[in-house]
């Protein structure tokens, strides 16, 4: 047990928490530009931020809840794209690698979290911030932002693609108006929409093309349930060239044209 115990002591010496607060982006408090000497965790709780991290201007969009751990000397900058976004934020510094936390000393700039420890993430983090504002003992807070950074930690390759998929479609429900065809969603993770096919029928075994038009018709159901818009316009709005388009796929999917689906859904409203 000492031995142990003496691990822990390690790890908790080794780290120090400098700041952990909470704040909100929007178009005149934007994320960055910041390049930090310590490292940042940035977790985006309500909303979405598109970030541009490192040297290479490496495009990333965070939607909630998602995160991402910016390793020390990294540039970075970016915006909220819903028109505000709450995020948490905690600097924290290392003064030795820790077994286990090896990856926080890579030199790739940053490591995202996957959908898969999303929701963990996210309780650890509130924690963390609750805990700061009750100014509850610091040992507390270093437990809970190492337990944090071991979400991280363990995500395999399987989870970054998967995560690079998450990011395609969370873009397309931004874009929906101007995604066209997949090759737009595809072209947001820097990939041609084979490629994108490919990726998608290998890690969630799905149809990207049957996902898209999920996606369109989903839109479509809460438009046609809680506007006034016109098909023509929800049409536009949901991504089809043309409103005979729609209404053949809306009415394929749910055997009702879009028109009866609204006077349907008003009967239990």
């Amino acid at each position: 047990m000492a031995v142990i115990w003496d691990d822990f002591t390690m790890k908790y010496d080794s780290i120090k928490i400098l700041r952990y607060l909470s704040g909100r982006f929007d178009n005149r408090f934007k994320v960055g530009p910041a390049l930090w000497p310590h490292h940042d965790l940035l977790w985006i709780n309500e909303g979405a931020v598109k970030l541009f991290v490192g040297s290479e201007k490496k495009e990333i969009l965070l939607t909630a809840p998602s995160g991402l751990v910016i390793f020390p000397n990294t540039q970075f900058y970016g915006e909220a794209v819903t028109g505000v976004a709450d995020a948490s934020i905690c600097h924290f510094k290392l003064s030795q690698t820790i077994d286990g936390l090896e990856f926080l000393s890579q030199e790739n700039g940053c490591c995202v979290s996957t959908p898969a420890s999303a929701f963990h993430i996210q309780y650890l983090v509130r924690l963390g911030l609750l805990y700061t504002e009750q100014q509850k003992d610091t040992l507390i807070r270093k437990r809970l932002l190492l337990s944090t950074l071991d979400c991280f930690a363990h995500q395999n390759n399987e989870g970054v693609e998967e995560t690079r998929i998450t990011q395609a479609w969370s873009n397309a429900k931004l874009r929906m108006p101007k995604i066209r065809t997949l090759s737009d969603v595809a072209d947001g993770i820097g990939l041609s929409e084979s490629a994108f096919r490919r990726l998608h029928r290998q890690v969630r075994g799905t149809s990207a093309g049957g996902h898209l038009r999920e996606l369109r018709l989903a839109r479509a159901e809460e438009l046609l349930a809680t506007t006034g818009m016109s098909v023509a316009n929800i049409s536009k709005e949901v991504g089809y060239a043309h409103p005979e388009s729609f209404s053949a796929a809306f009415s394929k999917s749910h055997n009702r044209t879009p028109a009866k689906f609204r006077r349907w859904v008003e009967q239990f409203a």
